[in-house]
């Protein structure tokens, strides 16, 4: 007897029997696309350089970027405040100008032969902080240890244990043992030459690493190199803390790259802020030339406590940080008009009725306090002037999210698992129209979306050959933004 699953290829062949396959409605189900990531653009004194990065808690911040806060350095500040707001994990990417170089410093053995070098672990300044001391190990005469220090502070103490002081592979214990550890941020080795096998002793606090310099101020070409690394990752919304004032034109570019990615499918947002001492008058010219309904721009600036708990004021385009992480931590359906703004103790600008009236019918997402609380007075985004094809609801970032999520949903599964896999046929348009069925019953069921949505075919077009044309209606559910009481009063 034979039997079990069957494929095209072996209808008649082999013994014969019963066979039978067990197939799901729908192919592959739809699920939600990445969510809760920020992407940003920051500077700092550490870290990988003109790389993208992945930082998923406060202690990886802390560890690759330091928590410097002093300009023009702002990863700390970007990235915590990115926290803040909501983020699952940020897409850091440090941006630096030509000329970054790592402090270094070369060692030898007692026989001056240059047998290993101690190099900073990123480019720049900072790692000239670091110095080295090497020395025998005061219980165990055979063992080296190589004591790494900043300034005062011992960072790590690394000691040899499987090649003794003279024996062959001494000093390549020393370079692994330093590159081989998941906690050093701070320096890397690199093996040259066994020598005599015997490291000659540099006494603590150890011999400072030099020559590390920071790179020059980033340019136009550094941005757009940056956010052409940001293209290829996964990530929800964009956040950097540049300017016009900084980097000519950097506004227009962003937007453009911003809208050139969801125009080719990737349904990504951006925050972008005010400077300082920005007028309202201009943060409205300026959210008006953005105009865009992936583009958020934030007004006023906040007073905050630095890390020294002295009050600064900072912009808007600093603190647009944390509704970046609030924009990408929303799930589809919710909304974060009237959230308190977390970490501050003032604004820039205390804006009146006719103001904030002013400031959300020019596209202004804008900081208010009510006496009670600092907060978002409306999450909506910077399309004041509709464009075709477009309602009141592309204003609101709630009404976006949805929508975006549905499409990076759909466009993930259907790349994945349906675009050259699936025969188009009558069973294979059935499944591809269930799985999206299921996909907004999902959505429905969250209440993201009215549960009258419609899947099927495009009667206008003919569904044939390398081509499939599905037509789908959904209504988007948005939050409660005004409530209207009349109140009767008895005699």
């Amino acid at each position: 007897m034979a039997g079990g699953p069957w494929s095209a290829v072996t209808i008649g062949q082999g013994r014969p029997g019963l066979f039978i396959n067990f197939v799901p409605t729908a192919i592959a189900a739809i699920s939600p696309g990445v969510s809760g990531v920020v992407a940003s653009i920051v500077k700092a004194p550490w870290g990988p350089d003109n790389q993208v990065i992945e930082i998923t808690s406060e202690a990886d911040l802390r560890n690759f970027f330091t928590q410097s806060d002093t300009a023009p350095y702002n990863a700390y500040y970007e990235g915590h405040h990115a926290f803040l707001g909501g983020a699952r994990s940020i897409k850091m990417y440090r941006i630096e100008g030509t000329g970054s170089v790592k402090a270094t410093h070369q060692f030898s053995d007692n026989g001056s032969t240059n047998i290993f070098t101690i190099n900073g672990r990123y480019a720049g300044a900072y790692g000239n902080g670091f110095s080295v001391a090497v020395q025998t190990n005061p219980v165990v005469a055979t063992a080296t240890d190589v004591l790494i220090y900043q300034g005062s502070t011992l960072l790590a103490t690394y000691t040899t244990s499987q090649f003794a002081r003279g024996q062959q592979g001494h000093i390549n214990e020393i370079c692994s043992l330093i590159n081989g550890d998941p906690n050093n941020f701070w320096v890397s080795a690199v093996f040259n030459n066994e020598g005599n096998f015997t490291p000659a002793s540099v006494p603590s606090p150890g011999v400072a690493l030099a020559g590390g310099a920071d790179g020059a101020a980033p340019i136009a070409a550094d941005y757009t190199a940056a956010m052409s690394a940001l293209e290829s990752e996964a990530w929800n919304v964009f956040h950097a803390d540049v300017l016009d004032g900084d980097i000519a034109g950097i506004r227009a570019s962003i937007k453009a790259w911003i809208d050139g990615m969801r125009n080719y499918g990737k349904y990504v947002a951006a925050v972008i802020g005010s400077d300082t001492a920005e007028t309202l008058t201009v943060a409205k010219t300026n959210a008006v030339a953005m105009n865009d309904p992936a583009i958020v721009y934030f007004y006023p600036g906040v007073y905050e406590l630095n890390s020294n708990g002295i009050r600064v004021m900072n912009r808007g385009s600093a603190y647009a940080a944390t509704i970046a992480g609030m924009y990408a931590a929303l799930a589809p359906g919710d909304d974060f008009t009237y959230e308190g703004l977390p970490n501050i103790n003032g604004l820039e600008y205390k804006l009146n009725n006719a103001q904030i009236s002013d400031g959300l019918a020019n596209g202004l997402c804008l900081g208010t306090f009510d006496g009670l609380q600092y907060k978002v007075e409306e999450a909506i985004n910077s399309l004041s002037r509709l464009g075709a094809n477009q309602g009141d609801a592309w204003k609101d970032i709630q009404a976006i999210n949805t929508m975006d999520a549905i499409a990076t949903g759909i466009t993930v599964s259907a790349n994945a698992n349906y675009i050259g896999k699936v025969p188009n046929d009558l069973v294979g348009q059935n499944a591809l129209i269930g799985a999206v069925r299921d996909f907004l019953r999902v959505m429905a069921n969250s209440r993201a979306i009215e549960p009258k949505y419609t899947v099927g075919l495009d009667p206008r077009y003919v569904s044939a050959g390398k081509n499939v044309f599905l037509y789908v209606t959904i209504q988007v559910i948005e939050s409660m933004k005004f409530i209207y009481f009349t109140i009767q009063v008895g005699p």
